[in-house]
């Protein structure tokens, strides 16, 4: 008899449980003091407020426990400059929405002008997305160009790759980059902001060649002979192979490991 008691009395409060529950969604769903009053969105950098706003759609006053999160997120993980999305409910009446952008690490010219992330997703140039000082590559084509999807050529990835070896080298070194030429026959070719030669990198090993090229830099600066190089190439282990305007005309500086690290500490 006390077994039929308990379980009575544990079914009951199941049920009233689930009936106060109920209770407190359909009031929830209809009581105006959770109507949307506010949206705070956090993170972006790049997007305006407004334009993340239109991607969503919501009109001042719904009410936020009616709200599908998930649709929300979803339509603003559709715009190619959003990596990701996270959306919460704040009550009484507010939504939070923390995006992570997609930060454009260069351009590239194909059939028109883009951009791209680190990762190698094409970004399409909007008039509301300032972008400037970014390297642009050139010489590849024939890729898919699907904006907000990676990028499906080999070459393009190493173009991305070599530019990020050189951000990791050093700050003032990426932001020096004009331009990454993709050659069929000699690989990539850097060229600067701030002077006329071309660097040959090859088809590999961009970081160890990153590394040679930026101690050979601040080794020709310290020298005063920075203005007057014509050529560099790095696609010869251990060594940089660099022509001047001026006698020298053909220099071999052979660049260790070990002097990397003390050039890029002296700088």
């Amino acid at each position: 008899m006390k077994k039929f008691f308990y379980t009575f009395f544990v079914m009951l409060s199941l049920a009233g449980a689930v009936f106060i529950c109920l209770k407190f969604v359909n009031w929830s769903t209809q009581n105006p003091v959770f109507n949307l009053q506010d949206v705070t969105i956090n993170g972006n950098r790049l997007l305006h407020n407004d334009e993340i706003l239109k991607l969503i759609e919501i009109k001042q006053g719904a009410n936020i426990a009616n709200i599908d999160l998930r649709i929300l997120k979803d339509a603003i993980e559709a715009h190619p400059y959003i990596e990701s999305a996270q959306i919460s409910r704040r009550f009484p009446s507010s939504l939070w929405i923390n995006v992570v952008e997609r930060t454009p690490v260069a351009f590239i010219n194909s059939t028109k002008l883009y951009a791209v992330d680190q990762s190698g997703v094409l970004l399409p140039l909007l008039q509301s997305v300032e972008l400037s000082d970014l390297p642009i590559i050139t010489g590849i084509n024939g890729f898919l160009e699907v904006p907000g999807r990676q990028i499906n050529s080999d070459f393009l990835l190493g173009a991305i790759e070599l530019i990020h070896a050189t951000r990791i080298v050093n700050s003032n070194f990426y932001q020096s980059l004009s331009e990454v030429n993709y050659d069929q026959k000699k690989g990539f070719i850097v060229y600067f902001n701030d002077a006329t030669f071309p660097a040959l990198f090859g088809f590999n090993d961009y970081f160890d060649k990153a590394q040679k090229l930026w101690a050979f830099i601040l080794q020709i600066r310290r020298e005063q002979r920075y203005e007057i190089l014509r050529h560099v190439d790095l696609r010869f282990q251990e060594q940089v192979v660099a022509q001047f305007n001026s006698p020298p005309a053909k220099t071999t500086v052979a660049i260790s490991k070990e002097q990397h690290k003390n050039e890029v500490k002296k700088f």
